[in-house]
């Protein structure tokens, strides 16, 4: 069963809504047409390094910190989800295997995160601090 990820993506192409007035519209446009040629299903995922390389000769400056913040975030807030499975890649979701694998991803960051907020807790309590 083929899930609508793809769809999404190939819509913002042609109506980015509100994306277009977006300072990295452009970046965003040529990641998601990057990502339809070349990274559909986990299989074809690419690294962050190939996305970026590919973009820079493009004649995008961007770093990749400002390119996770400001291209991936607001284009997965607006309904261009992209998955990423740390050592495997940045891909569109597919399937339903794709999407099952992007969820234990997104839930593994989470997990970590929240026992690292959890410690942190714990650390401050212990100082008598009240958070």
């Amino acid at each position: 069963m083929k899930l609508p990820f793809v769809t999404s993506a190939r819509n913002f192409l042609s109506n980015p809504g509100l994306l277009r007035t977006h300072r990295y519209y452009n970046t965003m446009y040529d990641t998601v047409d990057y990502l339809l040629n070349h990274a559909v299903g986990i299989r074809n995922a690419k690294s962050t390094d190939e996305i970026i390389n590919h973009l820079k000769r493009r004649g995008h400056n961007i770093s990749r910190s400002a390119w996770q913040i400001s291209v991936l975030g607001p284009l997965r807030d607006n309904s261009v989800f992209i998955a990423a499975k740390p050592g495997v890649g940045i891909f569109l979701i597919e399937t339903l295997a794709d999407a099952q694998k992007a969820v234990m991803s997104m839930e593994h960051r989470i997990d970590v995160e929240r026992e690292r907020l959890r410690i942190l807790k714990q650390i401050a309590i212990q100082r008598g601090w009240s958070l």
